[in-house]
Order: structure tokens, then C-alpha cells, then sequence
């Protein structure tokens, strides 16, 4: 099984950032790579369905319905605190309570509780958003640079958890801290495409 993207493209304004690009992205953890610019972001939106592509289709196959997104372009209400946050999460069914409480030991956040996210540091933010990817109940996660802002110590935490998860994934990772882990490697550049194993 595999998604289908068959001859997207995206454009902002006066700018083209996607043009025809077509690719089999088979469902298991694959690293997306490209130079800054090249439409990565983009595509994970696109993927995710926070975009809609200008032309072309994204098919997805029978039990992939909800794709998470895991990324700095999201952005929690700076006036809630990150209880809040998890209840709403909770509310729509997007996390699983028992596995975000697990992470939210594993990577240090209980003490901010009742912090609202708008004091929250970057790092600490990161941590939510990794903590809310890991406990969602998608069927796969895309990670536009899920160690950001963490320290090493954390960023190995965190690997380790993403390839306890059995889960596909699409992970960008500009320090190639993954390519121990991901044989399978979909490269954009210039808004095309190719699947490198």
C-alpha cells in the first residue's frame, strides 16, 4: 500500500512551489529531504490536508484517513495553558490520554502544566508538539523537524520513541540524525521528486 500523488502543484502568490510532482510514498517511515525552500513544508501540508494542491490528486489507500502533522507552522493559543491544551486535544479524540500522560513524563513537561503556551520556551514547545504527535491517534505522522529546540538528550528520547512507534512516518531532518534508522529517502528538488533507497 502505498499514497498516490499524481501531478500536484502548488503555487503562493506569484510564487511556484510545487510543479507536477508525482511520487509513491510506500507506508513506513521514509525521510524527506531537499534544500531550504525546495517545497518540503509544503508538501507535508499538502499531505496533511492543510492545503489544498492547485492541481493534481493525493490518493490515499484504505486505513489512512487522519494524517498528524507535526510542525513549527503550528501554533497553540498563547493564552491557554498546556492543560488546556491536552483537554481540548482530548475533547476531539486526537490524543490518547494514558500515552500523553506517559510522554508528558518522559519528556519532562508536567512542570508546565499551567503555563500558558505564549511563556512557554521553544524547546518546550517542541516537546508539546512531539509528546501530542507521539499519543495522537492518526494512522501516520508527518515530522517537519520534530528535534528542533531539543537538547540532545531529549532528541535521543525522542528518536527512540518515533521508531518504537509502528506507525508510517515522513520525517524532515536537516541534521540526518534519522539516516541510521531510514533506508528510504524522498528527495525534492525544484518542486519534482525521486524515492532513493
Amino acid at each position: 500500500m502505498a499514497i498516490q500523488v499524481e501531478n500536484i502543484s502548488k503555487r503562493f502568490g506569484n510564487q511556484t512551489v510545487l510543479t507536477n510532482l508525482s511520487v509513491e510514498i510506500p507506508l513506513h517511515k521514509i525521510r524527506l529531504a531537499g534544500k531550504n525552500g525546495s517545497g518540503k513544508t509544503t508538501f507535508l501540508k499538502l499531505l496533511a490536508r492543510f492545503e489544498k494542491p492547485d492541481q493534481g490528486v493525493i490518493l490515499y489507500p484504505h486505513g489512512v484517513n487522519r494524517i498528524g502533522l507535526l510542525s513549527d507552522c503550528i501554533y497553540y493559543p498563547e493564552m491557554l495553558t498546556l492543560e488546556q491544551i491536552s483537554h481540548l486535544y482530548l475533547q476531539e479524540s486526537v490524543i490518547q490520554a494514558d500515552v500523553f500522560e506517559h510522554y508528558m513524563k518522559v519528556l519532562s513537561l508536567q512542570p508546565y502544566q499551567k503555563t500558558q503556551a505564549g511563556k512557554l520556551s521553544t524547546g518546550t514547545r517542541q516537546k508539546l508538539r512531539v509528546a501530542v504527535a507521539l499519543s495522537s491517534t492518526h494512522d501516520m505522522l508527518l515530522l517537519d523537524e520534530p528535534l528542533n529546540g531539543l537538547d540532545d538528550e531529549t532528541a535521543d528520547l525522542v528518536i527512540q520513541a518515533l521508531f518504537e512507534d509502528n506507525r508510517p512516518m515522513l520525517i524532515v531532518d536537516h541534521e540526518q540524525r534519522f539516516t541510521v534508522h531510514i533506508q528510504d529517502e524522498l528527495r525534492i528538488e525544484s518542486g519534482l521528486s525521486s524515492l532513493t533507497r
